[in-house]
């Protein structure tokens, strides 16, 4: 059995740039000798700030994270990234500067909230809905014997 390339996830890179919107910086001196020694994050000159200042939270932004354009994996988590598309050069994944995590996982912590809290969420009024169910068939339904046993329990 044969496998093919590792998953490309969500794409951060292809075919050696940055995949979707970005924005390309040219990189100082001082920039690309610290790369040459295994630096992996950059700080940013004024220059260069103000090249991303159209970007969400910009002015928030002081170094970025250079990754191999070679790199494969999940965006999930990147934030403040660039692909280093040549010896002098980098470009910046829009979507994944300024990113502000806090806030975002704030959002998704509000959505969940109002997701459980809604009436139609079976699982916390499957009782009332059963009830409804069975006034409209004109007979009573029950729950499954495992339910009751297992809600009973507090399970």
């Amino acid at each position: 059995m044969t496998t093919g390339p590792p998953a490309l996830a969500d794409g951060l890179v292809n075919n050696g740039h940055a995949n979707g919107p970005h924005t390309l910086l040219s990189l100082t001196k001082v920039q690309i000798s610290e790369l040459a020694r295994k630096k992996t994050k950059i700080t940013l000159t004024d220059g260069q700030r103000k090249a991303l200042a159209h970007l969400p939270n910009a002015e928030s932004v002081k170094e970025l994270e250079v990754l191999p354009n070679t790199y494969v994996g999940c965006t999930c988590e990147l934030i403040n990234v660039a692909v280093r598309t040549d010896n002098d050069s980098i470009e910046v994944p829009n979507t994944l500067f300024g990113r502000d995590r806090e806030k975002e996982y704030s959002r998704y912590l509000k959505a969940r909230e109002v997701r459980e809290a809604q009436s139609g969420n079976v699982l916390n009024n499957l009782p009332d809905r059963l009830a409804r169910l069975s006034a409209r068939l004109g007979r009573q339904l029950k729950l499954p014997e495992l339910w009751s046993k297992t809600s009973e329990s507090g399970n």
